[in-house]
């Protein structure tokens, strides 16, 4: 995946667990990245567990760089 700037990737790029997060499961099963991509090419920001609730979704501009997503 190609993403528009370095902070972006960052925060998107690294790999989720194959169970959702939340405070009850261990921390290796947390996902780690701050944003999700969604089924339809939109962002969501993960809540602050990451246990895929999300505080924002259809996120469609880069917080960092503005590019568009």
């Amino acid at each position: 995946m190609t993403f528009c700037c370095e902070k972006f990737a960052e925060q998107a790029g690294e790999l989720h667990p194959p169970m959702g997060g939340g405070f009850s499961y261990p921390l290796a099963m947390r996902p780690n990245a701050q944003f999700a991509e969604q089924g339809d090419g939109t962002w969501a920001i993960n809540g602050c567990c990451g246990g895929g609730c999300y505080v924002v979704t259809e996120m469609r501009f880069c917080p960092y760089c503005g590019t568009k997503l």
